[in-house]
């Protein structure tokens, strides 16, 4: 081993550190940038109503049969038959974890709870491009993504289905990629989430 060959040697060894930690350093870079963003204040006129239902079926352990909190809800209204009572349900399950979030936690408590649900979508994102060095325009989109959203309406349930589909389309991934088939069955409840 020559001399010019060791100090090849080492400056590409050198080159390919510094593209991984430029990589890594990028990714969480982008994950703080996107909880950072998420992190605004309460900001939908809903989630009140979510909460106050997930408040009730935490005390009552039963799902309302009808809504209680708004009086302008037709339960047989014949232009949506059945409406009021699937909205009851669906959310049911993250209604109950808004309300147990907010007795231990109060509202900052759901707020972070914000940030890291859309820190895990902009990580599962990241992980399904094919190749880490695109992150810079996969940034530039989760970045806006996460702004637009936690500016509008971002505290309704259906965050939670956005990352469990992100994590639904992990799992295949990783599934094909490691040859792992076994791993899909991960997906089972990963979708009973996404459906909830």
């Amino acid at each position: 081993l020559s001399f010019d060959s060791f100090i090849i040697e080492t400056i590409k060894m050198d080159r390919d550190f510094i593209v991984k930690f430029s990589d890594t350093f990028a990714i969480v870079l982008l994950i703080a940038a996107v909880f950072m963003t998420a992190t605004v204040p309460i900001n939908s006129y809903d989630f009140w109503w979510h909460l106050k239902t997930g408040e009730y079926i935490l005390g009552s352990k039963t799902i309302p049969e009808t809504d209680l909190f708004t009086y302008t809800s037709a339960p047989d209204d014949p232009s949506h038959p059945g409406l009021p009572r699937f909205i009851l349900t669906q959310n049911w399950l993250y209604e109950a974890l808004y309300a147990k979030i907010n007795g231990l936690l109060s509202l900052k408590g759901i707020i972070v709870l914000r940030g890291l649900l859309y820190s895990l979508i902009a990580l599962s994102i990241v992980s399904l491009t094919s190749q880490v060095r695109r992150a810079s325009f996969v940034t530039l989109v989760l970045f806006l993504f996460a702004t637009s959203v936690a500016l509008e309406d971002s505290d309704r349930p259906q965050t939670f289905s956005y990352l469990s589909a992100m994590l639904a389309v992990a799992v295949i991934e990783y599934s094909v990629r490691s040859g792992k088939k076994w791993t899909l069955f991960l997906n089972a409840p990963l979708m009973l989430l996404a459906s909830n």
